[in-house]
């Protein structure tokens, strides 16, 4: 007896464990952004020799990419490790390295663009995070260094890329919260922002024009007036037409 209701303590416990993961799982549809691409340690940087080799081989592996959304990643990819060459080139005040990474990060991302005009693929919305990542590493990386034409530039690359990938996807990511330096969105369906839009734009306008009085009365009163110096005229013209016969008659 005590071993069956150790048995069913158990799997009561396990119900309850199984139905508070599938609870959380419902409710997590959040997604963390956080600036976790670290300064490139690797051989070879952009003020390497071998550098345009490495980015050779890099174009090499994207056109032996037959599947289009892991094309696309692949890109996004090579566009994050440009971001943490130029992250580890600054630190080190290499300039000149820094602006040849974020040369080919605007050509990589660029590249990424003209392709997302071409397909109709699905399933792009984790790639379209990795753009949000992108947009991060990019404002703390203009924090440190403001004077960065070239930062800017890529910023901006970064957030007409994000309106691309939000014309594909018919979704965007809005802020819900910053905390412990990570940046907490979620992403939203274009077509119920769209609606809200409107519906808020009917209200603004009813407020603004307010109750509208159509002038009936005045337009009837006016064609009343009309009217009536018609027939004014027409009998007047009949008086003088049996004055002048009457004058006849004797």
């Amino acid at each position: 007896m005590a071993k069956k209701i150790g048995w069913m303590a158990c799997l009561c416990a396990l119900a309850l464990i199984c139905m508070a993961g599938a609870a959380a799982a419902q409710e997590q549809n959040e997604t963390v952004i956080l600036d976790d691409v670290q300064p490139y340690k690797g051989p070879i940087g952009p003020g390497n020799p071998l550098y345009g080799l490495k980015i050779a081989f890099e174009g090499l592996d994207l056109t032996f990419t037959a599947d289009e959304t892991e094309y696309i990643t692949k890109q996004l990819k090579h566009s994050r490790l440009r971001l943490s060459e130029v992250r580890s080139e600054l630190q080190q005040n290499n300039t000149e390295a820094a602006e040849r990474a974020l040369a080919l990060y605007l050509q990589s991302t660029n590249a990424t663009r003209l392709r997302l005009q071409a397909t109709n693929e699905t399933g792009l919305l984790h790639a379209q995070e990795m753009v949000l990542k992108h947009q991060l590493v990019l404002q703390n990386l203009l924090e440190a260094n403001p004077n960065s034409t070239g930062l800017q530039r890529a910023y901006n690359n970064s957030l007409a890329l994000e309106q691309k990938f939000q014309e594909k996807t018919q979704m965007r990511f809005e802020r819900l919260a910053e905390k412990n330096h990570a940046t907490f969105m979620k992403a939203v369906r274009l077509e119920i922002k769209q609606q809200e839009r409107e519906e808020a734009k009917e209200n603004r306008t009813a407020q603004v024009q307010g109750p509208r009085t159509v002038p009936v009365k005045a337009g009837a009163d006016t064609a009343n007036t009309t009217g009536q110096e018609k027939a004014a005229a027409v009998k007047e013209a009949q008086g003088s037409s049996n004055n002048g016969k009457g004058g006849n008659a004797k």
